[in-house]
């Protein structure tokens, strides 16, 4: 679930707000203040911010404009909370940059809905809210608390077991997507996995279905899963090692049941007992046509999946969960996972097309060794990749090499971006492969832009000679072709004539009007330099000596200070009582916030 920052300074309205989203699953981090807010900010990820509109210091207006100034929160979503209803304070929220408003009080309903929103929780129903909200009682026994995490078509609740006082996690499948074929396959291999005694799986205690849902009883993992972790800190190699041996030793597990679990990513990695678990099998089903099927969905992720799901179902086995492994690992050192799309038939063209880019190229600090390691991971042959012991093998060896620090290249320091965010995010965009395919386009549309033109030049250039000599070489009338060439001459000076006098006309025309216009006083917002300017607008007016945007030359008659004001805009078909409103609302001294504030006219430079 997502990370919210709530930032109020009411710390009942807080409290009300961390109880709704903890019900919800959502990790809450309160503020009472507009300063500690954007440092926390700074600080951590976040998947939306609540923000009151008046917070000490700097309020919630404020917080919000400056957060939208950095990268990373041009696009998230932010909804300001605020008891004013009036028009121009809910207006003033839209302009400050925020995506939403609430009144307050707040009603826990419309929160709930607007968090579904922004927050993508399209898979998650009003029935399972009301499971949460009433702590409905669960086959008698397990007393539903809060939402721990969501899927495409299941939901993960946290639960309190009545009969042994413990929490347990409990699972359920949406019933529109899951088929009864799909059914009895699945349950049977639930029915497998709970006989495996591994401290590398998550524990099932129970399953079953229960008024036409599957539901699964599971261990409760109270630290939470990768995901969560990656998010606000990706890992240095050294914990990525120890994170890829811990989860190979789960599928060596499951490979001795003959089993796979097809759907690793991060939000089925869960940290229990301080090491990493599997849980939350995915499954393969046979199919006779060559696409995909639709249910398949259902128990894999395509943004992890090997090549193969999407091509050949019967050559499934570990080495598809080494790919996802291969994906998983990738993305917590990095961040970013290089296959991932919004739409799933990009994802999917990706997975089977796209390299992946070599980690040592990516991140400074990165062994050869284990990024050779990751890039045969994620080898689109699947018979090329390793197997579960050799690799195993090589995490070892790797991590051996770190305890005794052997080999040059293994000396491991600290890992820094080579890259900013962007440039990765672009660099993983454009492979080796389609930046090639790119130069070939761009230079096949360049060389026919040339031939076109050439081709106009020389049709051109013969019309030219052609008029001048007569459309031959052995005319008798020269005298004639050089009439025509002078009558050609004496047309293209009287064009350019024409042109040189109109353009002349206009500038003495702009010339006048700008002698029309009256003078103002203008103050450079950069360098302090004030002139006296004759024109019609101060928008988009600039310095003449470091051409930074100028404003009106004002004066506080409380402080004594002078310093540019640029009017705000007040946009068309707003009237004049709230144009000037406006107007009077932001002339306000920016030094002492005082509003005896006045024009230096340029006449002797008084004060108007």
């Amino acid at each position: 679930m997502a990370r919210i920052l709530v930032a109020d300074g009411d710390i009942d309205n807080r409290q009300a707000y961390v109880a709704i989203l903890e019900k919800l699953g959502h990790e809450v981090i309160e503020c009472n203040n507009g300063t500690s807010a954007i440092e926390e900010f700074d600080r951590g990820n976040f998947g939306l911010l609540l923000i009151d509109v008046k917070l000490d210091g700097l309020d919630g207006l404020e917080v919000c404009r400056r957060i939208r100034q950095t990268p990373s929160g041009l696009q998230l979503p932010i909804i300001m909370l605020s008891s004013a209803v009036a028009e121009p304070d809910i207006i003033a929220c839209f302009n400050c940059g925020a995506n939403d408003y609430i009144s307050k009080p707040i009603n826990p309903t419309i929160l709930t809905v607007k968090l579904k929103n922004f927050l993508q929780l399209s898979s998650l129903h009003s029935s399972e809210y009301d499971m949460v909200k009433n702590h409905v009682i669960f086959l008698n026994r397990y007393e539903i608390t809060k939402i721990l995490g969501y899927g495409a078509h299941s939901v993960v609740f946290l639960a309190f077991d009545q009969a042994t006082s413990t929490k347990v996690a409990v699972k359920l499948l949406n019933r529109n997507v899951v088929e009864q074929p799909l059914i009895r396959a699945y349950l049977d291999r639930v029915g497998k996995l709970k006989e495996i005694d591994s401290s590398r799986l998550l524990r099932i205690y129970d399953f079953g279905e229960h008024n036409g849902q599957i539901y699964l009883i599971m261990e409760y993992a109270p630290e939470g899963n990768l995901k969560k972790r990656i998010t606000i800190r990706q890992m240095n190699e050294k914990e990525a090692i120890d994170l890829a041996i811990q989860i190979v030793e789960a599928l060596i597990d499951l490979q001795k049941h003959h089993l796979c679990h097809l759907d690793i990513k991060p939000e089925n990695i869960l940290l229990h007992n301080n090491l990493y678990t599997l849980t939350d099998f995915g499954m393969t089903t046979p199919r006779q046509t060559s696409t995909m099927p639709l249910h398949k969905e259902i128990w894999s992720t395509a943004a992890y999946s090997a090549p193969e799901n999407f091509e050949e179902i019967d050559g499934i086995d570990s080495k598809s969960d080494i790919y996802s492994l291969g994906v998983t690992l990738f993305e917590a050192i990095t961040g970013d996972n290089p296959f991932m799309s919004d739409k799933p038939a990009v994802t999917m063209f990706r997975q089977v097309n796209l390299e992946a880019p070599s980690l040592d190229n990516l991140i400074r600090g990165v062994s050869h060794e284990f990024s050779s390691l990751i890039g045969d991971m994620l080898n689109k042959k699947q018979e090329e990749r390793p197997s579960l012991d050799n690799l195993y093998r090589s995490l070892l060896e790797i991590r051996s090499a770190y305890e005794n620090n052997e080999g040059k290249s293994l000396t491991f320091p600290t890992q820094e971006p080579l890259m900013d965010d962007n440039q990765t995010r672009l660099f993983l965009e454009m492979t080796r492969r389609t930046r090639h395919e790119a130069m070939k386009k761009i230079q096949r549309e360049q060389d026919r832009r040339n031939k076109v033109y050439h081709n106009y030049v020389d049709r051109m250039a013969g019309n030219f000679f052609s008029f001048i000599m007569n459309r031959g070489t052995h005319t008798t009338l020269p005298i004639a072709a050089m009439c025509r060439y002078a009558i050609f001459v004496l047309g293209i000076a009287v064009f350019f004539n024409f042109i040189g006098y109109y353009c002349y006309g206009a500038f003495q025309q702009q010339d006048a009007g700008e002698k029309s216009h009256c003078k103002i006083n203008t103050m450079c917002t950069r360098c302090d330099h004030i002139a006296t300017k004759s024109i019609k607008t101060i928008r988009g007016d600039h310095c003449s000596k470091c051409g930074a945007p100028t404003g009106f030359l004002v004066l506080c008659k409380s402080c004594k200070k002078k310093y540019p004001w640029i009017p705000p805009e007040t946009g068309k078909g707003v009237s004049y009582e709230k144009s000037l409103a406006r107007l009077k609302e932001v002339q306000t001294c920016k030094y002492c916030s005082s509003t005896d504030i006045s024009y230096v006219a340029p006449d002797k430079g008084g004060v108007r």
